[in-house]
């Protein structure tokens, strides 16, 4: 989901914890084929919907969702410099990330009908995600970090869209993985979490660049404790 937008790269004002904890920044450039003269936008989001029935992996869906459109025919470019219609390229990539990075992969596909189904793909996940090859160039510098490990996991169970069920995978402060099934709660190991049929995905900013999956415990707990300020 994004929200606003600006022509300019902005400090995000963070108005609402949710913002604190899922607000990030996405570029948008489009690149005039006439002129070559680079537009730029800039909106907030809080989370990223990837294309499921395309990917195999959700790094294959976070470089279909930043690779690179031609604009043509019915859907040209009006560029401001050449005063008319043009073929351009556009791009977004990510410019500032969230301290939670949320993804969620498209599972539910409507019919030109009317209908609906169930998108039932595969798609692997990684318990360490580094986004950089998502990343704006000026994105990419000391305070922006790019390395995120897995902390928790969303899965629809049923197989129509009408029949909601779902079933989540969180990763507690000591590093345990935990299934919440309604009232029920009970351990599951990461090799079983890394098999479920994800609908959505939670990464966890990474204490330092670099760091190992033991280092994202303090930042657990921190979001941990907000996350239970806000059922408050």
């Amino acid at each position: 989901m994004t929200v606003g937008g600006s022509p300019h790269p902005h400090t995000q004002q963070h108005t609402n914890m949710l913002d604190g904890i899922f607000g990030g920044l996405l570029r948008s450039q489009v690149r005039c084929g006439l002129c070559l003269i680079d537009s730029f936008r800039y909106d907030t989001f809080l989370d990223l919907s990837l294309e499921a029935h395309r990917s195999v992996s959700v790094s294959e869906a976070l470089r279909s969702f930043t690779d690179i459109d031609v604009l043509e025919g019915d859907n040209k470019y009006d560029c401001t410099v050449c005063k008319t219609k043009t073929c351009a390229t556009k791009r977004l990539t990510l410019h500032s990330t969230p301290r939670v990075l949320q993804l969620h992969l498209k599972r539910f596909g409507i019919f030109a009908e009317g209908g609906s189904t169930k998108i039932g793909l595969h798609v692997t996940f990684p318990e360490l995600l580094n986004v950089q090859p998502f990343t704006s160039p000026e994105g990419q510098h000391s305070e922006n970090f790019l390395d995120f490990a897995l902390y928790a996991v969303i899965v629809h169970v049923r197989a129509s869209i009408r029949r909601r069920h779902y079933v989540a995978y969180v990763k507690d402060s000591r590093g345990e993985w935990i299934q919440m099934d309604d009232h029920e709660a009970s351990p599951v190991s990461l090799s079983e979490v890394l098999q479920v049929q994800a609908y959505m995905l939670f990464y966890i900013q990474t204490v330092h660049r670099n760091a190992g999956i033991d280092s994202v415990n303090q930042q657990t707990e921190q979001i941990s404790d907000s996350m239970d300020e806000m059922g408050h």
